[in-house]
């Protein structure tokens, strides 16, 4: 169960979340396209860099991995793709923890600006999930920690993300675990892949098998390709940011 500074009412309000399931999407996949073109297909663009307190993202083989040592409480840790920002799009990526504590967290990201502000689709190791919104420099929970049985733990995971218009939705290992409702971000961004863990525990995470293709609603067919230049990242150092 996840207790990152959280008082006694919000963790039975979680319990409870926990126990009683999770409700029917307000969408399936019977409502949107997804293109049949990967409009990224690899991590082997997305951002690399080590930092002062011993975290890393680097590419390895056909693996990303993102390490946190997670030196201050509620610390993540993002790294972005540099293709073309997209607004509606549908992301995929296999997942599993290497080292570290169970109590972690880990997933993808969507509509990702410059300040690493965008949704995140989380698990983790001990078979939590969540929805995000990260605001840059810390995690305000749509959907807060929830425990489901379609998350492996201790295995590897396929992670899979839609953010459609206002839409926001979770599946892992191709079963729906939960969604949500929010339109404060609207602009198209990037795709990130998202870990972290509490403090003084470091995490391991690979990520490999990752695709991201554009999505839209049926009945709004027009999954325009954004006319926005890919963003300029200088050399990589990308700082980790807060999630409390």
């Amino acid at each position: 169960m996840k207790t990152k500074r959280i008082g006694p009412v919000m963790l039975l309000v979680i319990f409870l979340a926990a126990c009683s399931g999770d409700p029917d999407p307000k969408h399936s996949a019977k409502d949107w396209v997804v293109s049949d073109e990967a409009w990224v297909s690899s991590t082997a663009d997305f951002e690399t860099g080590t930092f002062e307190d011993g975290s890393s993202l680097a590419q390895q083989g056909e693996q990303y991995i993102i390490h946190t040592t997670n030196v201050r409480s509620g610390r993540y840790l993002t790294g972005k793709s540099q293709a073309d920002p997209l607004k509606n799009v549908m992301v995929e990526v296999q997942a599993n923890q290497q080292a570290g504590t169970d109590d972690n967290w880990f997933g993808v990201m969507c509509r990702v600006d410059e300040q690493n502000a965008g949704y995140a689709f989380l698990i983790s190791n001990d078979g939590f999930w969540a929805i995000a919104k990260a605001d840059g420099s810390r995690l305000r929970f749509l959907e807060n920690w929830r425990k489901n049985d379609a998350i492996k733990e201790d295995g590897t995971n396929t992670i899979q993300a839609y953010c459609i218009d206002n839409y926001q939705a979770l599946y892992v290992n191709g079963e729906f675990v939960g969604d949500y409702e929010d339109k404060s971000i609207s602009a198209a961004g990037q795709v990130a892949l998202i870990s972290g863990g509490p403090e003084d525990e470091p995490v391991t995470i690979a990520f490999h098998d990752l695709q991201a293709k554009q999505a839209y609603f049926k009945n709004n067919p027009d999954p325009t390709t954004p006319t926005q230049p890919a963003l300029e990242l200088a050399p990589i150092n990308p700082q980790p940011t807060d999630a409390n």
